[in-house]
């Protein structure tokens, strides 16, 4: 049998519209289905280091548990799991006496600095904040330290919280 020429092209333009219709149909359903749409995201507000004057005092006078994370990862390991045990009491009683501090050694990684965030998330911890090279993990504002700014005060200086979501 003899074939034309027009004929060995004939594959090829099927495969050419798969290939070029192929990908535009499954993007258009992958937009149709907001597969596309950022699901997972903290809004963070970090505190400018050239405002001199505070409005109220940082760190706030508390009796805090301080935990030094390090480069060990067996030692953060039994550090973190206290801490969470600590932050869960701290979350159920509303305390505004007592709060968590961790201060960052040299070694530290940014995973642990994940990893606390992922605690107070889970924990639902109102006000957490990052201050040089310590994290602070707070239950509860007290009227005394925050007065009538309280929702002002949560916004400006905190870390991220869960109000507001």
């Amino acid at each position: 049998m003899f074939y034309s020429k027009d004929r060995k092209f004939g594959y090829f333009t099927g495969l050419g519209a798969i290939v070029l219709l192929l990908p535009a149909l499954v993007c258009t359903y992958m937009y149709n289905m907001d597969m596309f749409k950022a699901n997972g995201s903290l809004v963070f507000a970090m505190a400018d280091k050239d405002v001199e004057n505070w409005r109220y005092p940082l760190p706030f006078e508390r009796k805090y548990a301080t935990y030094i994370i390090d480069a060990d990862k067996e030692r953060n390991k039994d550090k973190f799991k206290e801490a969470r045990e600590l932050i869960h009491t701290l979350a159920n009683t509303s305390d505004t006496i007592n709060g968590v501090r961790f201060d960052f050694a040299k070694g530290s990684k940014y995973s642990n600095l994940i990893k606390m965030i992922t605690i107070c998330h889970e924990e639902d911890i109102d006000f957490f904040m990052l201050l040089d090279n310590s994290f602070y993990v707070i239950s509860e504002l007290s009227s005394s330290e925050i007065k009538k700014e309280k929702d002002w005060f949560k916004e400006r200086y905190s870390g991220y919280t869960m109000d507001s979501e």
